[in-house]
């Protein structure tokens, strides 16, 4: 192998793992390789040339992100938000930084404050009651205290608090998936998440939850059938088979049973139920169920920027603008004609490969539920499709936030 070889290797195989940082960087790579350029063969000078197309998808996809905040409503300055399902109504008039839902639940953060609103079988609103609560109410254990709230997480019926270095959870904690480091199918109160490092992008599905550290680790606990290890994990642990990439984000439906897992350099990895395709490729004979993670490569060139997992399809948008679509297409949520995809031995409409439906260079946040998906655009437009729907668009928007029988819209004050 020659030092040309050799160093390009080195170079790809830290982009990989860290991705692209700064033009500083680039300038470094050029100006410590062209002495050994001059001397290289043919075959090397081709290998260094992909290598800078390489680092320049990395610049894209980092620039696209700039914008590409995900379904968090972190940029949202103030919204009136409307909630509609399961046979109640809320209203909220006031500034809101973070809005989650449930399956029955809904919570959100305004001025470093927790409220919460719905069912509460489980605890999973933040009180230490089970009251079902039809408006919304301040969870008054963060009110009587100095930690301001920066984020909040629903899962199927759990909760999950953020503040700026810990996490609370509270809610169903069977199967482990609160993290609070044991099995317990009691309602617990709020708890704290301990973990050595800090977790941040948090997500709860119906039995696992993922998140990832400060330095792009991705961990994970919960079902041992869904939570990446193939054993059950009661607290955050690093999943063995992603231990050495940096994630950019992980996306998992609040009454999901399926992890998409992006890559800062733009590839995607999936694991969980498989039964209508929602992971990106076929079943193994009768297997639908893949604990571990698999990476899935959606075509030559084509750079994930970010992806989004409903109840059973998921959505991925690329750096060229692709939305990319598979999975349940019962509600048409997948924007491909139901009658042209395969059935499954349910009944089931799916599509289990991830198929490109079209293309919109304006998107900002994905969004997806139990049967549609959506985006909102560089003009504040709610678009999306499913529910028996074509493609549909709401006006003034900044957040969108689904879950299994409710939904919230942010419209702009």
């Amino acid at each position: 192998m020659s030092a040309c070889h050799a160093y390009i290797e080195r170079c790809l195989q830290q982009f990989e793992k860290v991705g692209w940082r700064d033009d500083t960087q680039l300038k470094k790579i050029i100006a410590e390789a062209r002495p050994i350029m001059d001397t290289s063969t043919c075959w090397d000078k081709k290998r260094f040339g992909s290598l800078i197309r390489y680092i320049k998808r990395l610049k894209r996809i980092a620039m696209l992100r700039r914008k590409h905040v995900g379904s968090d409503a972190s940029s949202v300055v103030a919204f009136n938000l409307y909630t509609k399902g399961i046979g109640w109504m809320a209203t909220f008039k006031k500034p809101v930084t973070s809005v989650a839902c449930g399956c029955s639940h809904i919570l959100l953060v305004s001025e470093g404050i927790p409220f919460s609103c719905g069912k509460n079988s489980w605890m999973q609103l933040g009180h230490d009651d089970f009251t079902t609560r039809d408006q919304f109410e301040m969870i008054a254990s963060f009110s009587k205290n100095s930690l301001a709230v920066t984020g909040v997480v629903c899962g199927y019926s759990v909760s999950v608090i953020v503040t700026g270095k810990d996490a609370f959870a509270c809610g169903c904690n069977a199967n482990g998936r609160l993290g609070i480091g044991y099995d317990s199918s009691k309602p617990t109160k709020l708890t704290k998440i301990r973990y050595d490092a800090l977790l941040t992008r948090i997500r709860c599905g119906s039995m696992h939850a993922c998140a990832l550290t400060d330095e792009g680790t991705i961990v994970s606990w919960g079902h041992h059938m869904y939570n990446g290890h193939g054993v059950p994990t009661y607290t955050p642990t690093v999943i063995d088979d992603l231990k050495d990439i940096s994630m950019y984000n992980v996306s998992i439906d609040s009454s999901g049973y399926h992890t998409i897992a992006t890559t800062v350099s733009g590839n995607i990895y999936t694991w969980g139920h498989n039964r209508v395709g929602q992971l990106g490729y076929r079943n193994i004979a009768d297997s639908y169920i893949y604990p571990i993670p698999k990476r899935i490569d959606i075509g030559p060139d084509v750079a994930v920027v970010d992806a989004c997992a409903g109840w059973g399809h998921s959505v991925l948008y690329t750096d060229t603008g692709g939305i990319y679509t598979c999975g349940r297409n019962e509600e048409g949520q997948l924007m491909l004609e139901k009658e042209k995809c395969p059935v499954n031995l349910r009944g089931h409409r799916y599509v289990d490969t991830f198929t490109k439906v079209f293309s919109d260079s304006s998107i900002c946040r994905l969004a997806t539920g139990n049967c549609f998906t959506g985006y909102i655009n560089d003009n504040w437009q709610w678009v999306w499709w499913g529910n028996g729907n074509t493609l549909m668009k709401l006006e003034n928007v900044t957040c969108v936030s689904i879950g299994t029988a409710i939904k919230c819209v942010g419209h702009t004050i």
